[in-house]
């Protein structure tokens, strides 16, 4: 028989252990508390408290398995793991759906999907063909009103692209503008509508661009306007190899970190400080307008973001966390579990089943929600 390690020898060894990984406890207690209250604070003030916010599923599952490491050893430290995954429920809260609901009658469908520029997942794509498998996907999903950011011109004759897409998808309305400028050739904001658009109005940054693009419209049996609101929030812009470097975790090697971190880290606190004063406009503007509206688009940002916390501040509800199950990412690239596209009710409507169908056509994936207007 194997000889024991003496009492006093293994309590040496635990408190060893102990003093090495407390700060590490401790560390990840004060990011995670730090990363659930991050969508509090105006990136245009406090951007470094905000990029938290974007590493929480990160935190969560490092916590997970630095738990099972503590419970393994019978560290004293086990209760510091337990506390940061208690406050962690409250980011959760925000980040998974759980709902059964059924779905009732008289329900609007709506779809919001980034095209990514008909480019594909890889911008290898050839325009044309993807564009027409998008078309197929949005006859099949029968939404009654569709947004798409990202619309981007794919033939040769792009002056009659918009027109031909949306009869071809099965849309007798739409609204079209581009991001920059008033060339109809550059890629924009689409709005698909199956009731017509009326009061079409465009919302652009003092930087001349599109921020988003409004309409009027009146559903089926409502005589009552109603509006669609399709925006575009600033990207992280991120290159394929600076995706890789964060989603393969390639921090250890100094040069990597200097050749990617530092830029990446330079790319995200830009954009969301450019973020911040977006969604200060955009909730300026949708907050003056007092009827039945739904805010669609890519927001580039997840559940535990001030972009969110500025939309719900102004009375609207998220869909999918009311009425979808799971994550619900749309994020399609290497970063796995981001939501940021939305579906965004007023108070007027109420969400009764969201999903987010998997179709590899884009950097994103399209979300699709059914709702009600209240009577």
């Amino acid at each position: 028989m194997g000889k024991k390690s003496p009492p006093h020898k293994t309590n040496y060894l635990l408190r060893f252990f102990n003093l090495i990984v407390a700060p590490f406890a401790w560390l990840l207690l004060f990011t995670m508390i730090v990363s659930v209250t991050a969508a509090y604070f105006d990136p245009e003030r406090f951007v470094a408290i905000t990029l938290f916010g974007l590493s929480f599923w990160g935190l969560w599952f490092i916590n997970l398995a630095f738990l099972l490491v503590l419970f393994l050893f019978r560290s004293k430290l086990l209760y510091i793991s337990i506390i940061t995954l208690v406050i962690s429920f409250f980011g959760l809260y925000r980040m998974v759906a759980i709902h059964l609901n059924s779905v009732q009658e008289n329900q609007l469908r709506v779809l919001s999907y980034n095209v990514h520029g008909f480019q594909g997942q890889d911008k290898k794509a050839n325009k044309a063909e993807m564009a027409d498998k998008i078309i197929d996907f949005l006859q099949f999903q029968e939404a009654d009103i569709v947004c798409i950011q990202e619309f981007a011109h794919y033939s040769a004759n792009s002056n009659s692209d918009v027109e031909r897409f949306s009869l071809e998808a099965g849309y007798a309305f739409h609204a079209f503008k581009p991001y920059w400028g008033k060339s109809e050739k550059s890629s924009g904001l689409l709005i698909l509508s199956k009731s017509r658009l009326t009061q079409i109005i465009p919302i652009q940054e003092k930087g001349k661009r599109l921020l988003a693009l409004m309409a009027a419209f009146q559903s089926e049996k409502k005589t009552e306007n109603q509006w669609i609101v399709n925006t575009h929030l600033v990207s992280f812009s991120l290159q394929q190899d600076e995706l890789s470097f964060i989603g393969e975790g390639r921090f250890a090697n100094k040069d990597n970190i200097k050749t990617f971190g530092i830029p990446i880290l330079g790319k995200l606190t830009t954009a969301f400080r450019i973020r911040g004063a977006e969604i200060k406009q955009l909730a300026n503007a949708l907050k003056s307008i007092d009827e039945p509206m739904i805010v669609c688009g890519d927001f580039n940002d997840t559940p535990l973001s001030y972009t969110h916390h500025q939309m719900r501040q102004i009375g609207f509800t998220d869909s999918y966390l009311a009425s979808g199950n799971g994550i619900g990412s749309t994020y399609a690239g290497l970063l796995p579990f981001l939501r940021i596209d939305y579906i965004w009710l007023s108070r007027h409507y109420e969400a009764q089943r969201s999903k987010v169908p998997k179709i590899p056509y884009s950097d994103h994936y399209a979300l699709v929600s059914e709702i009600k207007l209240l009577e």
